[in-house]
């Protein structure tokens, strides 16, 4: 059983639009995470290659 203590992590990879890069990351608050990326909050990854797909995000587009 886990106890109430235990903090669990998440080991993600994204990828450029055109998926020609590779970015991994591991953190304890996937959502938040991935809402940094893609509003741009972090130097880094997304600011240099610009677009995540909504695929390399698990999600589908609408």
């Amino acid at each position: 059983m886990f106890s109430a203590m235990e903090k669990f992590y998440f080991v993600y990879i994204l990828s450029n639009r055109w998926n020609t890069v590779l970015y991994t990351g591991i953190t304890s608050d996937l959502v938040r995470r991935i809402y940094e990326h893609r509003e741009k909050f972090v130097e880094g990854f997304t600011r240099k290659y610009k677009e995540i797909p909504r695929q390399s995000l698990g999600m589908t587009a609408k």
